[in-house]
């Protein structure tokens, strides 16, 4: 058993034909979410980690405009917020925002050139758990870039964050424990 509790969501509840950008989770989905996850946890009685998941942008300018509802996912004992909906590398937008929090969003792998900017290939992430003191086991874990930047090329590292003294370097580490960069 995994002790990986994910909660995912539907962050297009609210978007029409009339409004196509009006993203965002209900404030009140997610706390019955949250409610659901801490009575698996009482039958499991150890710690798990819980990672949010839904398709909209929360880092982003075209993304969700009300944020506050992740408050109540850093308090419910979230580490990780997966995302897609992301049709650029935007490495600007801190991953580490909220404290204890980290938000990871990819979301090129399936859209088409014309949904993507002229140079942002198709990306995704894979999370991989590393063992240590943090939830459920886990101490960090290391997110794996993968592009594709050319339309029938291979997938290949996809080199998007910056490491000091290395450059731009295809993997990011995240500690499970404080939500920040290890």
């Amino acid at each position: 058993m995994t002790r990986v509790q994910f909660l995912a969501f539907n962050s297009a509840w609210e978007i029409d034909m009339t409004d196509r950008k009006r993203s965002g989770l209900l404030e009140a989905a997610v706390l019955a979410a949250i409610g659901r996850a801490n009575e698996q946890v009482k039958l499991l009685p150890k710690t798990q980690l819980r990672i949010a998941v839904w398709h909209h942008a929360l880092l982003h300018v075209e993304g969700m405009k009300n944020v506050n509802v992740v408050g109540h996912l850093t308090k419910a004992g979230v580490k990780l917020v997966l995302h897609g909906d992301v049709h650029e590398a935007n490495v600007a937008a801190n991953p580490f925002r909220w404290p204890g929090l980290t938000i990871l969003g990819v979301g090129a792998f399936g859209a088409k050139a014309i949904d993507r900017q002229e140079s942002t290939p198709r990306m995704y992430h894979v999370v991989e758990l590393m063992p240590g003191d943090g939830p459920s086991g886990f101490g960090w874990a290391r997110v794996h870039t993968r592009a594709r930047p050319k339309a029938e090329g291979p997938w290949e590292s996809g080199n998007i964050w910056n490491k000091p003294g290395e450059g731009k370097v295809a993997t990011l580490d995240v500690d499970l424990t404080s939500g920040g960069p290890r």
